[in-house]
């Protein structure tokens, strides 16, 4: 017996099984994917079973409008209706754990809009009825769900709820055509009639930017071209293509930019650019556009032609003036007083009132002389030529010059217009030139006056003989005569209380050494006379006045100091036998020019020297003691 139980329930169950797998509408594991059933007697009759996996999906728990429960196994489907009063009941039967179910419908996948909803748990054998208000032709949602994941098998009775009807409608929109690119405009159907609230599916060239119950969308078109706008009512799920009836409406729309708005062209002055325009640094002549937006979308580009009034550059200007002048602008006043080579000179809107810059190209050169006197023997005669040289800056300028002289003693009127004159007595002589120069069109004359003292005596006479004025009793002593810048013909020494030493004279005899005599004389002379090409001096003495005779020797001091290697080629020793302090030691050239040199003491009585000046020739050295000087000739050899 108890077999035969065991079979019969068996079949049963198979049976109901197969119920659940093939129920017309089969459920959908979430609300978006529900099959629609065009009206609520599609649901009349309608036996079922919810699905036997985990899928918690239902609008139960926390967070929803069906706050209590806990979603395990929800099953979906989903209908329309023509609206008003309706009411489901719900059959249980045949549950697995013997928990029961959970049922609810909504209006919205989001689980909001609840419409009826029993969280509790209802067991087989038990019924549940849902009912409220519903909106026509809007798609309600139909949960199920077993308590504790049972599986129960569920019947469904209803009332009310017939299929619904789209009416014709328009689609139409708020602006007129064409819209402008970067602009939106309100697309608006007529909403249909009764409440009815259909899905509606927007679609622009085919591609859908909206579904919903919104009978307004706000479209915007950023590019420009002709668009078709379509909308699609629907009463059903247009995402599974369950759709229970549909109209579609569709309009052309242009959508074009609006053209550019052209400024009136502009002239503007060199000196005024660069400037802002908008978004345009304006720097120069041509077309500037920048874009803008009509009523924050409507875009435009602002266009505007810029044109540039060129420099007219004047002409070019030269001037030549005196040091201490400088040339004034007639237009600004702006003085210049340097030499300037094709300066441009702006002249900031002072061609005309309001007007533009204008420039012109200025040259200036101040020119200034200096003379380089030169003295010299000529004929006889005592020669001045003052050299007038151009020392002021010609900044590439190319002048020309034409000189007018004149010569005066200082106080007294002009006797030479010649570029030199022959001086003929002492006198301070002033130099005058007139120089007239050139400049391209420009020419200017200035005056410059220069005086040099000229005094006869120093170029016709001896002023002094360099050399010691009180030396020593028996000691040989060196005379020294600068010569003039004029030729030295001849020159005559004459010595009085001593002797010329012949092999120490220079040649030309400007430098000697004189051997003084041993005795009681207390006076000695140094005398000397010249010849030039020009003159002949009158004897000049450098009087002597001797010091105490000394106990030592010449010869002897003499003899104390040693040259070492003589000749050699610039670098020799001087060696101290006696190892004398040496005070100053001073060399000559053949011709009495002093002659640099460098020494280093090695020993106390030893000092390396080395010329400086290293031609070949005849050197004097000339080494000053505590006990007297002591004369060497020296020999250079390359």
């Amino acid at each position: 017996m108890y077999r035969i139980l065991l079979l019969l329930f068996f079949l049963v169950y198979q049976t109901l099984s197969g119920l659940s797998q093939f129920c017309t509408p089969p459920s959908a594991d979430n609300c978006e994917n529900a099959n629609v059933l065009c009206s609520l007697d599609e649901l009349n009759g309608f036996t079922c079973q919810n699905v036997d996996y985990s899928n918690p999906t239902a609008c139960l728990g926390s967070g929803t409008s069906c706050p209590n429960g806990v979603p395990h196994n929800r099953s979906w489907w989903a209908f329309v209706t023509n609206g008003g009063f309706v009411s489901v009941t719900v059959t249980i039967s045949g549950c697995v754990n013997g928990q029961g179910l959970q049922i609810g419908v909504v209006g919205a996948c989001d689980c909001s809009q609840q419409i009826s909803c029993n969280s509790s748990c209802v067991p087989s054998g038990n019924t549940i009825t849902l009912s409220g208000n519903l909106t026509p032709c809007k798609t309600y949602y139909l949960w199920v769900d077993g308590c504790n994941a049972d599986v129960c098998y569920f019947t469904l009775s209803t009332s009310g709820g017939t299929s619904p009807k789209l009416a014709n409608f328009t689609l139409s929109r708020n602006g007129t055509n064409p819209i402008c690119k970067g602009c939106c405009d309100d697309f608006k159907v007529t909403p249909q009639p009764g409440a009815c609230e259909p899905e509606y599916v927007w679609t622009v060239d085919g591609e859908k930017f909206y579904s919903g119950p919104e009978e307004i969308v706000r479209i915007c078109f950023p590019d420009d071209g002709t668009f078709s706008v379509c909308v699609q009512a629907v009463i059903g799920n247009p995402l599974t293509e369950s759709i229970c009836e549909e109209k579609t409406k569709c309009m052309n729309v242009t959508v074009t930019r609006k053209k550019d708005e052209i400024a009136k062209p502009r002239i503007y002055c060199p000196e005024k650019l660069p400037l802002q325009w908008h978004c345009q640094s304006i720097s120069g002549p041509g077309e500037y556009r920048c874009p803008f937006k009509f009523n924050g979308c409507c875009e435009f580009d602002s266009v505007i032609t810029i044109y540039e009034v060129n420099i007219q550059s004047g002409p070019e200007i030269w001037y030549v003036g005196c040091q201490g002048q400088y040339y004034r602008d007639p237009t600004t006043g702006v003085a210049y007083g340097t030499c300037l080579n094709r300066e441009e000179i702006l002249l900031r809107g002072k061609s005309k009132p309001y007007g533009c810059d204008s420039s012109y190209f200025l040259n200036t050169f101040f020119p200034s002389f200096v003379p380089n006197w030169n003295v010299h023997c000529d004929s006889g005669c005592v020669i001045i030529e003052a050299n007038i040289k151009q020392i002021a800056d010609e900044c590439g300028h190319t002048p020309t010059y034409s000189y007018q002289y004149e010569w005066y003693k200082k106080g007294g009127a002009t006797f030479s217009t010649s570029e030199r004159i022959c001086v003929d007595s002492a006198a301070e002589y002033c130099f005058r030139i007139k120089v007239l120069t050139t400049l391209k069109t420009a020419s200017g004359e200035c005056s410059f006056n220069y005086c040099e003292r000229i005094d006869e005596n120093s170029f016709l006479g001896i002023q002094s003989i360099e050399g010691p004025e009180n030396p020593d009793h028996g000691k040989i002593s060196s005379y020294y005569f600068t010569p003039t810048q004029f030729n030295i013909k001849k020159l005559e020494w004459r010595i009085e209380g001593g002797t010329l030493v012949d092999s120490l004279i220079t040649d030309p005899k400007n430098l000697i050494y004189v051997k003084w005599n041993n005795g009681s004389d207390s006076i000695g002379k140094v005398c000397l006379k010249i010849s030039t090409d020009c003159y002949e001096t009158k004897e000049y003495c450098k009087n002597i006045k001797f010091k105490a005779n000394t106990s030592t020797s010449d010869q002897e001091l003499q003899s104390n100091f040693t040259l070492f290697e003589n000749p050699n080629q610039g670098t020799f020793t001087i060696q101290n036998n006696e190892g004398l302090e040496i005070q100053n030691i001073r060399i000559y050239n053949s011709n009495g020019k002093t002659v640099n040199f460098t020494q280093n003491p090695i020993k106390s009585v030893e000092r390396i020297i080395s010329l400086q000046e290293k031609t070949s020739g005849f050197y004097y050295i000339h080494i000053v003691t505590p006990r007297g000087r002591i004369y060497k000739k020296l020999i250079v050899v390359k």
